[in-house]
């Protein structure tokens, strides 16, 4: 097996789509890198708040000093923020009146705060979610204070203002206490370009779906050719097999070290190993597909639009189920679905995978058995 497994490794070395694909594999994570590690890629907020007002300049402050997707800069009028929305300079802008606080002390929460958003946008959404913490971070600690102080729960002494603020402040930067805080935990990514970890993981997985299909042609050739090792006897099952694992392996291994070379610090052992799982998924796969009685280019066909099919079903560059949810059902027929799902999501995600594993292998030996 070790003489054929080499013959393989050369054979698929000479193949022009194989070295196609191990060629466009680095130069493809090289630019997702490239991409997630420019200063550029930060989402730009506008805001526009009175200097002399406390609250608001707080508020303020809070945002400009949020380090992350999202950079806040201060403007001095909305005509002002608003043209650079216009631009294209800014994603969207806030303004914060000067009788922000009253109208929150007197229950009034709706359409206190202006937002500014150019047409076609997207991040708005997240942005409001960040603007409404730095706004509760700030007065809920006003909230604290009259509640604490009207409450009736503290009979014993009375509760100074100061020791209220000090111990709010520090549960806050302890994170004990309430808060609708975005990305805080520690696995939170920093830049916008962090969010390519999802494309160059996808890219890669669909790459390995190439790989397998090639080596799904390789086996068809060999049939075609009438080898008889591919044919009969008990070599043909290994053989086709082994005609799929070698470019799909190979192009895994490419592929895992074109991310760690490129600097992409979060490769884990958790992503290696599912991405070994979808390897073996990839080969069960295709080699189930080897009963099938077609030409080559029907098969590279079928494989182009399996391939595309995965990268608008499946969230490779964009999920699409956000704008469309009725799509979502269609990802469930894609192979890098469940990679992607296992390495994002939790025990759900994980069974989910190796269930499809524990079915393909059943498809494989009955496969097998039926020679």
């Amino acid at each position: 097996m070790k003489i054929w497994i080499q013959k393989y490794v050369k054979r698929f070395f000479c193949q022009k789509i194989f070295l196609a694909l191990l060629f466009v594999l680095p130069i493809g994570t090289f630019f997702f890198a490239y991409l997630a590690h420019r200063d550029s890629t930060s989402v730009k907020v506008g805001i526009v708040a009175d200097s002399e007002n406390a609250f608001s300049a707080d508020i303020k402050s809070e945002l400009i000093k949020h380090q992350g997707i999202l950079q806040f800069l201060s403007f001095h009028s909305v005509e002002e923020m608003k043209r650079e929305i216009q631009e294209g300079n800014l994603e969207c802008g806030y303004f914060f009146p000067t009788d922000m606080e009253e109208k929150y002390n007197r229950h009034q929460y709706s359409g206190v705060v202006e937002q500014y958003y150019r047409k076609g946008g997207q991040f708005h959404v997240l942005v409001r979610e960040v603007v409404l913490t730095g706004i509760f971070r700030q007065y809920g600690e006003i909230m604290a204070k009259d509640y604490i102080q009207h409450s009736g729960l503290f009979h014993t002494e009375y509760v100074s203002d100061t020791v209220i603020e000090e111990q709010y402040r520090e549960n806050l930067k302890n994170q004990q206490t309430f808060s609708i805080l975005v990305n805080s935990t520690a696995s939170a990514k920093k830049k916008l370009g962090d969010y390519l970890v999802a494309p160059v993981r996808g890219f890669i997985s669909l790459l390995i779906m190439l790989a397998g299909f090639c080596g799904l042609s390789m086996y068809f050739e060999d049939r075609r050719r009438e080898l008889p090792a591919a044919l009969c006897g008990t070599m043909r099952y290994p053989l086709s097999v082994l005609s799929i694992a070698v470019p799909v392996f190979c192009v895994s291994s490419v592929g895992l070290l074109s991310e760690a070379v490129c600097g992409f610090g979060f490769l884990t052992l958790k992503e290696i190993a599912y991405m070994l799982i979808y390897d073996i998924i990839v080969v069960l796969f295709c080699n189930a597909l080897s009963v099938l009685r077609i030409q080559e280019g029907t098969l590279w066909v079928g494989a182009l639009v399996y391939v595309c099919a995965s990268a608008i079903f499946t969230p490779v560059f964009i999920n699409l189920s956000v704008f469309l949810p009725g799509i979502q059902s269609f990802s469930y027929l894609c192979l890098p679905n469940y990679f992607l799902n296992a390495v994002f999501g939790g025990w759900m995600e994980m069974i989910q995978i190796f269930v499809l594993l524990a079915l393909l292998l059943g498809i494989n030996l009955l496969k097998k058995r039926r020679g």
